[in-house]
Parts: structure tokens; sequence; C-alpha cells
């Protein structure tokens, strides 16, 4: 799923089911998006992809792979230099 707008939504997965969102980060950032800690939520993994070849300092995308366990109403992504306070935010509501 990608997440493009500051707030999206989404029919609500499966329980224990692997969700893959994707949220794009601009040009050189120091920046990574990051799921905001919630109960029943585990993030299995994230990795950055860059943009196309020969697009240098266009940015890209972040992969998280998040596990929800159970019915999860809202999940909320912050994008920040580690250890500093967040620029943006993004929201998924399951329906």
């Amino acid at each position: 799923m990608w997440l493009t707008t500051p707030s999206a939504s989404a029919p609500q997965p499966p329980k224990d089911d692997d969700l893959l969102v994707a949220l794009p980060y601009p040009g050189l950032s120091p920046h990574y998006w990051s799921a905001r800690p919630r109960p029943g939520v585990a993030v299995l993994s994230s990795r950055r992809v860059a943009a196309a070849a020969g697009a240098a300092g266009a940015g890209g995308y972040q992969e998280l792979v998040l596990r929800l366990a159970g019915d999860i109403p809202e999940l909320v992504f912050d994008l920040a230099v580690p250890g500093q306070a967040p620029v943006m935010t993004r929201s998924l509501t399951f329906a």
C-alpha cells in the first residue's frame, strides 16, 4: 500500500497478516519513516529503495512490513532524522 497523502483509509487486513506500506522520501534525505509504537503492531522489516538509476538526489521510498495482531483502527508513521522530532506524519485508518 502506498501512502503519499497525509491520511488514507483501507479495509482492515486479516488478523496476523503482514502489511507492506511504502512511503516516499525526498531527495538526499537523512530522514527515515517509522511506525509509531502501538500494541498489536510489530515492525518486521524496513528498507529504503532509491529512485530509478540516473536520478541522483531524486529520493525514493521506504518500505515497512508490519504484522498486525487483531483489529487495529489506525497506524501512524513519522518521518524524522533519528533522535529528532518528526517533520511529517502519515496516517492509515482501517474501515
